[in-house]
């Protein structure tokens, strides 16, 4: 199974490369069972510098407990971590963080941002607050295995 997969914005021409962390490694490649994943983008508005998606379809139902994984506080993390919270069985949110985040909010992570793609996340963070903000343009993200 592949340790690597790939988060994409079509519509900004840019892409990074998220990798399996020492931890929850069942729930990336839970994860990695999804794939392809389509959805809407948005941003968190009080938190901080972190993308958030929500109502992310699941292919797969969850097959762990949150109560039973290991959990980052999301503050504490380095940027780049993907964060999963739990949704209603069909669905699941991710935060993506990119920055400072100033609330508290303990849930499992399961990948990252590769270094040498946080500069990119970074871009992406800025221009989804642009679009919260001011344009309202509707971003999409794809995520996808190394070989789509």
């Amino acid at each position: 199974m592949t340790n690597i997969f790939k988060i994409k914005w079509p519509s900004l021409n840019k892409e990074v490369r998220c990798r399996k962390i020492e931890h929850n490694q069942h729930i990336f490649d839970w994860w990695i069972e999804q794939l392809p994943i389509k959805a809407l983008q948005g941003h968190t508005m009080a938190a901080g510098e972190a993308l958030l998606l929500v109502s992310v379809p699941l292919n797969v139902p969850v097959n762990w407990e949150i109560r039973n994984e290991s959990i980052e506080e999301i503050r504490l993390q380095k940027e780049g971590r993907l964060t999963i919270f739990m949704g209603n069985g069909t669905s699941t949110g991710i935060v993506l963080k990119y920055g400072k985040v100033t609330e508290d909010m303990k849930y499992p992570t399961f990948a990252e941002v590769i270094e040498d793609d946080l500069h990119i996340l970074k871009e992406i963070g800025k221009k989804q607050w642009e679009s919260i903000l001011f344009t309202k343009k509707i971003i999409l993200a794809e995520f996808t295995t190394m070989e789509d």
